[in-house]
């Protein structure tokens, strides 16, 4: 969905379940991973992404990076 006044305020939702399949394979991009997971996990299409923003969290024993987009 993209905005198409200036001063439009979009919502949106973001679920993050952790769990040990949900991760990129080995040498695949993470919009392609993020299509195959959205398929997978709720068979669905995600059309177009749009990079908005990159997170990393490091603590004991784990390291997640996650790439959010629209």
């Amino acid at each position: 969905m993209k905005a198409e006044a200036a001063g439009r305020v979009i919502t949106a939702a973001l679920v993050v379940v952790p769990g040990p399949d949900g991760t990129v394979e080995f040498g695949e991009p993470i919009e392609q991973a993020a299509r195959r997971e959205a398929a997978e996990e709720c068979g669905s299409d995600p059309g177009e992404l749009v990079l908005t923003g990159a997170y990393e969290i490091i603590g004991p024993g784990h390291h997640f990076v996650m790439l959010s987009s629209v």
